[in-house]
C-alpha cells in the first residue's frame, strides 16, 4: 500500500510516525514512505509548499532529481522527538533499523549524531536547540545515507523544527515518534499520523490488535459537538479548565488545578444538586480525572485538547466507558494508517495474513498495511 496518494488526496504534508510499543516497527514504516517519497517525482508542481504555508520562499531550492530539469523530487524534511539516539536498543542490546534518506533529504539532528551518518552531510543551519548530544542542527544528504535522529525533546522544539525544515524547501516534514512519545501526534504540528502496531505487543494476532485499539482510540475520538463547543470556548481561548454544571453555568479556572481538585468538585457538587456534567482539561488527561468522573451518577462528558493529551490507561479508561461516560476531542487529528508489523524484534512472527485481516476488521475506516513491505 502508498501513503502519499493519500497524502496527495487529504493535503497532508506532516506526518508523525508513532510507535503502539517500542520495536513496532515505526522507523520501519517511516523508511518505506521516506523510499516512496524517493521514487516519486512531478512533471509539474504548483508553487512550492513553503509558499502555501505561509513561509517566504526559501533562498535554498528543492532538490532536483535525474538529468532532466522538469523533474522535481519532493524535498523531504525529517526529525524525532525524544532520544533515540543509540544505534543499539538499550534494553535488548540488539541493532535498531538506521533511518534511510536520499539525497537532498533535510535533516534535524543533534550535532554529534551527525558522525554517525554513512555520507557527508551539508550543514544548513543551527537551531539554537541544545541537547546533551549538542546543538540540533539542520543538515541536507548529499546522497543516500543512513542517518541518527537526536536531540528534539519538546514539542516547542519539533514546532522550532519543523518551521526551518519547511524554510529550507520541505514539501513533506516526517516526524519519527520515540517510543512513548505520542506528543509528536498534536494538531499545529502535523497533519496525521502513522501508526506502527507489531508483534512485540500480543503472543496472539488477538492481543495484538486489542492493544492498537488501546492505543489507537485518541485518535479516533469523536469530535466535540457544537453544544459542548458553545459551553467551552471561553475556556479554550484562555487556556483554562471548564466545568459546565446541569444549571447551565459554566466556570473557568487555572489549568494548573490537580486531579485532587477535580475530584472534590464531582463529590461537592454531586451533593448540593449543582452536578457537573461536562468538563473541558487543556492538559493531559489522566487516570485521576476519569477516576474522579467514575464517581459521579449523572453521564459526563470530558473533552480532551487534542489526541496526545489523552493519557489515561485502559482500566481507566474502560471504568470511564462502563459508567456511561462520554470522551471527547476539541481538535481531532486523523489516524492515517496503521502499520502492521507481524515480526517480533527477537524473530518469530505472526501470521501475517490474519494480522492484517484482524486489524483491518477492527479498524474499517483506517488503512491497514504490513510496515514490512510498505
Amino acid at each position: 500500500m502508498k501513503l502519499l496518494p493519500l497524502c496527495e488526496e487529504r493535503g497532508l504534508h506532516r506526518i508523525a510516525f508513532v510507535g503502539a510499543t517500542k520495536h513496532a516497527g515505526k522507523t520501519t514504516a517511516m523508511n518505506a514512505f521516506l523510499r516512496e517519497l524517493a521514487a516519486s517525482s512531478e512533471s509539474q508542481r504548483s508553487p512550492t509548499s513553503t509558499q502555501a504555508h505561509g513561509f517566504e520562499s526559501p533562498s535554498v531550492q528543492p532538490f532536483r532529481g535525474g538529468s532532466a530539469s522538469d523533474i522535481v523530487r519532493p524535498t523531504v524534511g525529517i526529525c524525532s522527538i525524544g532520544l533515540d539516539g543509540e544505534r543499539l536498543d538499550a534494553i535488548l542490546g540488539l541493532a535498531k533499523p538506521p533511518v534511510e534518506v536520499a539525497a537532498g533529504t533535510l535533516v534535524a539532528t543533534a550535532e554529534r549524531a551527525i558522525a554517525a551518518a554513512s555520507a557527508p552531510l551539508e550543514w544548513l543551519f543551527a537551531t539554537g536547540i541544545h541537547s546533551p548530544l549538542g546543538e540540533v542542527v539542520v543538515v541536507r544528504a548529499t546522497e543516500s545515507t543512513n542517518v541518527l535522529l537526536a536531540g528534539v525533546r519538546s514539542r516547542q522544539h519539533v514546532a522550532t523544527v519543523m518551521e526551518a525544515l519547511r524554510r529550507f524547501g520541505a514539501d513533506y516534514v516526517l516526524v519519527d515518534g520515540a517510543f512513548d512519545r505520542v506528543a509528536a501526534a498534536a494538531p499545529g504540528l502535523v497533519d496525521a499520523v502513522v501508526l506502527a502496531v507489531g508483534a512485540v505487543s500480543g503472543r496472539t494476532v488477538s492481543e495484538v490488535v486489542r492493544h492498537a485499539a488501546y492505543v489507537s482510540q485518541r485518535f479516533l475520538l469523536p469530535p466535540a459537538s457544537p453544544e459542548v463547543r458553545a459551553l467551552f470556548a471561553d475556556a479554550v481561548a484562555s487556556d483554562h479548565i471548564g466545568i459546565a454544571y446541569a444549571s447551565g453555568v459554566t466556570r473557568l479556572f487555572p489549568r494548573e488545578q490537580s486531579a485532587e481538585f477535580a475530584h472534590g468538585l464531582f463529590a461537592a457538587h454531586e451533593a448540593d444538586g449543582s452536578a457537573v456534567t461536562a468538563v473541558y482539561v487543556p492538559g493531559a488527561v489522566g487516570d485521576r480525572l476519569l477516576q474522579a468522573a467514575v464517581s459521579s451518577e449523572r453521564p459526563v462528558t470530558v473533552v480532551v485538547a487534542h489526541p496526545a493529551q489523552l493519557l489515561a490507561e485502559e482500566k481507566a479508561l474502560s471504568s470511564y466507558w462502563q459508567k456511561g461516560h462520554s470522551l471527547v476531542v476539541w481538535t481531532p487529528l486523523p489516524l492515517l494508517a496503521i502499520a502492521a508489523n507481524p515480526v517480533h524484534i527477537l524473530g518469530h512472527a505472526l501470521d501475517r495474513g490474519e494480522l492484517l485481516r484482524e486489524m483491518s476488521a477492527a479498524f474499517p475506516n483506517v488503512a491497514v498495511y504490513d510496515a514490512l513491505e510498505g
